[in-house]
Formats: structure tokens, sequence, C-alpha cells
């Protein structure tokens, strides 16, 4: 079976119905973090990365998250995302934090 352009346009708007559904739902979490930034850096969710990001700036998340072994396997995989500054990343000013 052959998929062609009208598969790809579906399949593009599901994976944006469910990046969408994760950033709104509130399901990213300091245990599960880690894992959603891979698969957002896995299918190019720069939504759900950005929404990643967000998680993290707030007060203790970033540390929550960085003592699960998911945090662990992100920084020695995909330690590009890893390495990514949250601040820079959203391109938050200094008066804004």
């Amino acid at each position: 079976m052959r998929h062609g352009p009208a598969s790809a346009c579906v399949i593009e708007r599901l994976r944006l119905l469910c990046e969408a559904k994760l950033c709104l739902c509130k399901y990213i979490e300091g245990p599960n973090v880690a894992t959603v930034l891979i698969l957002a850096e896995q299918h190019e969710c720069s939504g759900l990365k950005n929404a990643c990001f967000e998680f993290l700036e707030r007060p203790g998340n970033m540390a929550a998250a960085m003592a699960t072994q998911e945090y662990d396997y992100l920084k020695r995989n995909y330690h590009s995302v890893a390495d990514e500054d949250p601040v820079t990343y959203l391109g938050i000013e200094e008066g804004e934090r």
C-alpha cells in the first residue's frame, strides 16, 4: 500500500493535534519533561519543546527534572537539547523573569 500526499497531510495534522493536546492539557510534569523533550526533538514539535522549556523555567522544575533518569538519558543522547538554555530558547528578557 502506497501513501500519497493526502496521507502525509493527514499525518502532519495528527502530529499537530497531538502536540497541541500535550501542550494544552498540562501533561508536562517533572518526571516526564525529559521524555517529552526527546519526543519533541525527534518529531520536530517546536510548540511542545517550547512548552517543556516554559515548564522548566518555573521555580523548582529544572532541579526536579534533572533528578530523573530520563534527564540523564537526555543529556547523554540529546546533548544539543539538554545544553539549550530555556531562557535563551524562549527569548525571555531579563525583566520578564
